[in-house]
């Protein structure tokens, strides 16, 4: 009875031998299917991160934008400032030298009729 019982245990053996490789192997897979599950929610966390950086960096560069744009609009208005007060200038300087010579030509009315008055005093 033994010699008969002898190779159906080894071959129990070497089924309980195989199921338990197996055993390990899956084992060694859940293992690695766990480290894999964990490096992708990593990744996923390092990728939501950038993500915002990303966001926040463009919302920077929209807000540097904005202050050129407004820099550049200050810049526009200061030069028309510049030169409507160009223009102001010109024409009060017209304004002066038009004044000057309406003064001087009712300066030497006034000399005239001074001078044509004193003649009338004299000659009387």
């Amino acid at each position: 009875e033994s010699a008969p019982a002898a190779p159906a245990l080894e071959t129990l053996q070497s089924r309980v031998a195989e199921l338990e490789a197996k055993l390990q192997e899956e084992a060694e897979a859940r293992v690695t299917a766990d480290s894999t599950s964990a490096k992708v929610d990593e990744l996923e966390a390092r990728l939501a991160q950038l993500e915002q950086q990303r966001l926040e960096a463009q919302n920077e560069a929209l807000e540097a934008q904005d202050a050129m744009f407004s820099a550049q609009q200050e810049a526009f208005d200061l030069k028309r400032l510049v030169a409507q007060r160009d223009a102001d200038k010109t024409r009060l300087e017209e304004e002066v030298a038009r004044l000057s010579q309406e003064a001087a030509r009712l300066s030497q009315k006034l000399q005239a009729a001074t001078d044509t008055r004193s003649e009338t005093a004299l000659d009387s």
